[in-house]
């Protein structure tokens, strides 16, 4: 993974352009135990600040068709 952003939020809004029925998920109610801020949908951690490997992270989800019979 990669903490750049052209590696990480360029990607994730170009394919949310091709593809608006995916929407992104706040992290912070999917995932809890990280104490995030309220709304937070894309979550990057770098080795000087955090002490990790780089990552980023996002969920997406694909709206339910509104297609009607």
């Amino acid at each position: 993974c990669s903490p750049h952003v052209a590696e990480t939020d360029a990607v994730v809004e170009s394919f949310r352009k091709k593809h608006p029925e995916f929407d992104e998920l706040d992290i912070s109610q999917a995932l809890p135990m990280l104490g995030l801020e309220s709304g937070t949908t894309r979550l990057r951690l770098r080795p000087d600040v955090h002490g990790t490997d780089g990552m980023f992270l996002t969920l997406l989800r694909k709206q339910p068709s509104m297609a009607q019979d």
